[in-house]
């Protein structure tokens, strides 16, 4: 029909084309498309965030609290799989460190309002402004793991933890703030503290995060697949335990 249509208005036979006959059709599904997988980035990153930064904002008030520092990170770690593109590994992380800052540090901004006179909103709005600078190690840790990552999770987790670390023990923070602190309040688990710093804390935590969130990831491969990153995940906190118990009981009282 389009080149009988076509043949008739410009006086010569024209060869039916059908992609030419179906390209306006394709181009609003397209947008559909475009448009739904967006949408479902947006939806399913803002719920792992939000599930992180709550657990975190639990992790850091301490006493049995601490026993989320190997899962609080899983549910923004599962969805940050699931990003292939610079663009939204970026958007990703700068979300989570706006949760992390919220969750943590929202006390900050509130004190940074009363002592400028601004008000407690406007502190806030400043805090979450200075969000992805006061939490490099966020950022670094997604854009490193995406980097080596394409192919091989395992080797990018790895890398990203390693990054994480790095920019926490060498970038200076605000706050001075590193994810191990949080396992002060175990005495079992903070005695490997003397072995590894709080920033080997750290880098266990995540690698029990990262081990629980590749687990999920691989459920549709059946449970076998599942049992690797799930070790790893049970590992970081039996050796914790485990050193925390030698440590306690060479100890002199």
């Amino acid at each position: 029909p389009c080149g009988a249509a076509r043949a008739g208005t410009q006086g010569y036979a024209h060869p039916p084309n059908r992609h030419s006959c179906r390209a306006p059709f394709l181009k609003p599904r397209s947008a559909v498309a475009s448009l739904y997988s967006s949408s479902r980035f947006t939806v399913r990153t803002l719920l792992g965030v939000i599930a992180s930064g709550l657990m975190l904002g639990v992790y850091v008030r301490g006493e049995w609290a601490y026993l989320l520092g190997f899962v609080a990170l899983v549910p923004w770690l599962y969805t940050l799989s699931a990003q292939h593109t610079w663009a939204r590994v970026v958007g990703s992380a700068c979300l989570m460190a706006l949760a992390y800052t919220v969750a943590v540090f929202w006390w900050f901004g509130v004190a940074v309002g009363d002592y400028t006179q601004l008000g407690a909103v406007p502190g806030l709005l400043v805090l979450l402004l200075l969000a992805p600078v006061a939490q490099p190690q966020i950022l670094a840790f997604a854009l490193v793991r995406h980097a080596f990552g394409q192919g091989h999770p395992v080797r990018g987790a790895l890398a990203g933890a390693c990054a994480w670390v790095a920019v926490e023990r060498l970038v200076p923070k605000l706050l001075s703030d590193i994810l191990g602190y949080g396992l002060y309040p175990s005495p079992l688990l903070r005695q490997a503290a003397d072995a590894v710093g709080s920033a080997g804390l750290g880098f266990l935590l995540l690698l029990a995060n990262i081990g629980v969130a590749l687990a999920m990831g691989r459920r549709r491969q059946g449970w076998r697949a599942t049992l690797p990153p799930l070790g790893l995940a049970a590992l970081v906190p039996l050796l914790l335990v485990g050193y925390g118990l030698l440590r306690t009981s060479t100890a002199p009282t």
